[in-house]
């Protein structure tokens, strides 16, 4: 799908997933006021190297955006 390999895709439906159960809504109903408040949250609480978890999670969010024919 869109190029991106199934551990990619795998990794971001888990990301997807976790922003999807914390809210308690789909990701791309959630108010982008909240989703800035959830990435807060994930660069704070995974403060690692390479930021890798925080990355992950915005780079699944901008691809479930383009599925979606939303704006980044």
């Amino acid at each position: 799908m869109a190029g991106k390999s199934k551990s990619t895709l795998s990794n971001y439906t888990r990301h997807l997933a976790k922003l999807a159960l914390h809210f308690n809504e789909l990701p791309t109903e959630v108010d982008p006021d909240r989703i800035n408040d959830y990435l807060h949250l994930v660069k704070r609480s995974h403060n690692t190297p390479s930021d890798s978890y925080f990355k992950f999670t915005v780079y699944a969010l901008r691809f479930a955006y383009r599925i979606e024919g939303m704006k980044d």
